[in-house]
């Protein structure tokens, strides 16, 4: 995927300012963890398959300098941090939320993981993306 000179400042600019430099970040490229769930990473994949075939660059588990690793990442476009909701309850996501800074607390797009296989096709793109 090419990456246009303003999208390119603007992902530098947020990797300056938030990502922790000890780990590694790669573009356009999904990873997980082995400790999330089946329906966490159907839901990441889907996100990222959106992302990529409408050209927006995103990074999956980015370590945050607050310590918080961000399931996505796409600075670009839509919110900054996209967060999948799994096994989260309401107090793990708000001392997660909490963690963040201040300017980022309004920047998280939340999705609902759903078990895929157990749904049709118009279900998911209902039950994925909480609104």
């Amino acid at each position: 995927m090419v990456m246009f000179r303003a999208e390119q400042e603007i992902i530098n600019d947020f990797v300056r300012r938030y990502v922790d430099r000890s780990f590694r970040v790669y573009w356009n490229k999904m990873s997980f963890e082995l400790k999330n769930g089946f329906a966490h990473d159907q839901a990441v994949f889907r996100c990222c398959r959106a992302l990529h075939l409408l050209g927006v660059p995103f990074a999956t588990e980015v370590r945050l300098r607050c310590g918080n690793v961000a399931d996505i990442v796409c600075p670009t476009h839509i919110k900054p941090l996209i967060e999948v909701l799994a096994s989260e309850t309401d107090f793990s996501l708000s001392k997660k939320l909490l963690r963040l800074p201040e300017e980022l607390r309004g920047e998280v797009l939340l999705l609902r993981a759903v078990v895929v296989n157990k749904l049709s096709p118009e279900e998911i793109d209902e039950a994925v993306f909480i609104r």
